[in-house]
């Protein structure tokens, strides 16, 4: 199966009703009148739906805007020049970015599960960002206004008999694996007839949580193979544990290697 390609733009931006009357604001306004003004929501825009959420300063670029502004290169590239004298746009590296516009996109980012310095990690080629860039490590979540509604509405049942969503804990529940292996155990735990609270599903994902993927999986693995109900260290290579009940346990070589079999 095809790995998901990462998103690295959005859809929407917060946009204040004032705006206009931001200190930095007027004085692009002031110089280059109404036309300043709107060549600077439009760029706020542009970058929104960017890769990255920045664009490259080139030549070839400021003539893709021009043809999708309405308005010619000189101009944009004169206003954008401007903005990134007053601060409201940076030069980093050949791309020109808008810190405040990073800041009010944050929190989309955080709730896709991944942060935004993946995209700064991207390959480029061209002063692009490589089209074949994937990761399927890596949960993306789409998140718009009118899809934020829909899920209170659409959810508030569910809400009360779910588990807080893995990505908000460690970094290691944005494997895919790893939240597989995570569900199976809550399956486990349902047929054992010791379904998990959310404060003790909390303290196991604080228990995996400062592991590596591979290492949480295993973790899983033994713990269900050997028909425990709580998370335990690996056992030694060559060293047999036990349960607490004096039965032997599956080894960490084992578990893997049973991990193993399975991809």
């Amino acid at each position: 199966m095809m790995a998901r390609p990462i998103k690295n733009n959005c859809d929407y931006f917060p946009h204040d009703a004032g705006m206009r009357d931001h200190k930095k604001v007027k004085a692009l306004r002031s110089k280059f009148g109404i036309t300043g003004y709107a060549v600077w929501s439009m760029l706020l825009e542009y970058l929104t739906g960017s890769d990255g959420n920045v664009f490259p300063y080139t030549d070839l670029e400021f003539e893709l805007m021009s043809g999708d502004f309405g308005v010619s290169a000189t101009e944009i590239r004169s206003v954008v020049d401007y903005c990134i004298v007053l601060e409201l746009l940076f030069s980093v590296n050949g791309f020109v970015k808008s810190e405040s516009l990073d800041e009010r996109l944050a929190p989309v980012y955080e709730k896709r599960g991944k942060a935004k310095e993946l995209s700064k990690k991207q390959l480029r080629e061209n002063g692009k960002f490589a089209i074949n860039n994937t990761d399927d490590t890596v949960v993306t979540v789409t998140e718009t206004p009118q899809s934020k509604v829909k899920e209170i509405k659409g959810n508030k049942s569910k809400a009360k008999k779910t588990i807080q969503p893995l990505r908000a804990l460690s970094g290691i529940f944005l494997l895919e694996d790893v939240q597989k292996s995570w569900q199976d155990w809550e399956q486990y735990r349902k047929e054992k007839k010791q379904k998990l609270t959310p404060s003790t599903a909390k303290k196991q994902m604080d228990f995996l949580g400062g592991r590596a993927g591979p290492e949480a999986i295993a973790i899983i693995n033994q713990s269900i193979l050997n028909g425990w109900t709580g998370l335990f260290e690996l056992k030694q290579n060559g060293k047999q544990g036990t349960n607490g009940k004096g039965k032997a346990g599956i080894t960490a070589q084992g578990t893997l290697d049973r991990l193993n079999s399975y991809s």
